[in-house]
């Protein structure tokens, strides 16, 4: 089995501090995600997994979505899931992932605006997405549920987003994540 794992794409970062070379700040953002997406093909991946921020906001420009999106489906052959995170996360009547194009996303390309499970074959992925900007809940909390119900024989994968919660090095409501969810959850 192969993955392709990727996060915090962040793409539509505003770039600020970098005045007129912002823009070509966003385009490299695009123009890496096509060369990821290339890579992932002559790999053969199962999966391109986006685990969350692959936008930087919900506010970004219906222009860039439509770009994402279009870029997407020019790789049918790579299937791709996303994880909202905590810069784009799936919740609010803004969400960009209940409005177009991503309310209708390509077909081989699934983003998980619930929590999860998808049969990959010899394994299954177990996601949460993140639904608020900050929280002090770990978001790796509910991957052990859903993993109870997938088959022993098969491989857990889990995906959500959320800082590592190492005492000292993180901020405690930026989604802190347990050093040993991916144990406890049994993937």
């Amino acid at each position: 089995m192969k993955l392709l794992h990727t996060a915090d794409w962040q793409l539509g970062c505003a770039f600020r501090s970098f005045g007129d070379r912002a823009a070509k700040l966003r385009e490299a953002r695009v123009q890496t995600l096509r060369r990821a997406l290339e890579k992932a093909r002559a790999a053969g991946v199962d999966a391109f997994l986006v685990a969350g921020d692959l936008f930087d906001d919900n506010q970004v420009e219906p222009a860039l979505l439509r770009r994402v999106a279009d870029l997407l489906a020019e790789f049918p052959d790579v299937p791709v899931f996303i994880v909202p995170g905590n810069h784009d996360p799936a919740s609010g009547p803004g969400c960009i992932w209940r409005r177009p194009p991503f309310d209708q996303p390509p077909p081989h390309v699934r983003v998980f605006t619930e929590p999860g499970v998808v049969d990959l074959g010899p394994a299954c992925l177990v996601a949460n997405p993140l639904t608020q900007k900050l929280s002090t809940r770990d978001p790796a909390l509910p991957l052990g549920e859903l993993a109870a119900g997938v088959p022993k024989e098969k491989i857990r994968i889990g995906i959500t987003h959320g800082s590592l919660a190492i005492e000292g090095l993180h901020q405690p409501n930026d989604h802190p994540i347990h050093p040993e969810a991916a144990s406890r959850a049994g993937l």
